[in-house]
């Protein structure tokens, strides 16, 4: 009996073993927080990686501070099952809610962590025949050159990124759309949200610059067309055309800048 209370206490880890099972795990802690703070892993590769980090640091938990691997084998399928299964329902969740959530190259969340400009402002959507009638609706933008800088206030600045690519998306809360049978529909609540790449285009002698825009995907699937070309004014304004439903309505805009209303234009200079 004194054999066997012997060779059971001398299985167990020592406190040096303790120690650094502690430090592994202090580790992996250390490694799950830093990844936050890595850029460009998308959402799916970013889980993956903390789940299998939550299962190691599970797994050493449960062998060693539970004595799982001291007791019999029947806890270990226990609880190893228990973590596999509840892995795999996250897992799938993910994926499920991933799916739905994403439009073609862009999700909803985009809109937010796009680092650009931002413009905002009313519109009134008028129909084109067959569709009837005028609507008032209420649309954010943001643009980013290279995909990750405001778009400039100056002259100099802008004459420094003519021909530059441009990203952007928009929300709007309001759009009509032909349907199917013909008859048009009115779709408010939103926000109904769009993204598209584009071009920088020339600056005029007064300081405001045209673009272009190709629309990448939408929400819903409804088509609109949010301006394919719009002008970026000496005063840091938007102006340009939108058209929704495959031009079943159009709408004139003209944005104020959220983000840089406090800026100076530099005005363009002048010839005598």
């Amino acid at each position: 009996m004194n054999n066997e209370n012997h060779n059971e206490h001398a299985s167990h880890p020592t406190d040096n073993t303790y120690i650094k099972i502690a430090v592994i795990l202090a580790v992996i802690t250390a490694l799950e927080v830093a990844i936050f703070y890595i850029d460009g892993i998308p959402d799916m590769v970013f889980f993956t990686i903390l789940i299998c980090m939550s299962i190691v640091k599970f797994a050493i938990v449960a062998m060693y501070y539970m004595h799982l691997k001291f007791d019999e084998s029947i806890f270990v399928w226990f609880f190893g099952g228990g973590i596999l299964l509840a892995s795999g329902v996250i897992i799938a969740l993910m994926v499920l809610f991933n799916h739905d959530g994403q439009t073609g190259g862009a999700t909803e969340s985009e809109f937010d962590s796009i680092e650009g400009t931002r413009w905002s402002g009313s519109y009134m959507l008028r129909g084109n025949p067959p569709c009837e009638g005028v609507f008032e609706g209420v649309v954010e933008l943001v643009l980013a050159v290279n995909g990750k800088e405001p778009l400039p206030i100056s002259l100099e600045e802008r004459e420094d990124i003519v021909g530059s690519p441009i990203v952007g998306a928009a929300r709007l809360n309001v759009v009509m759309e032909l349907q199917e049978d013909g008859t048009c529909g009115v779709t408010s609540g939103g926000p109904h949200e769009y993204n598209f790449n584009g071009e920088l285009g020339e600056v005029s002698p007064s300081g405001s610059m045209d673009f272009a825009l190709t629309q990448l995907s939408t929400e819903s699937g409804s088509n609109i067309r949010f301006m394919a070309s719009g002008t970026l004014k000496a005063d840091g304004g938007i102006e340009g055309d939108l058209f929704t439903g495959r031009r079943a309505a159009y709408a004139w805009l003209d944005l104020e800048p959220e983000l840089i209303a406090a800026a100076t234009p530099t005005p363009a200079p002048t010839r005598s």
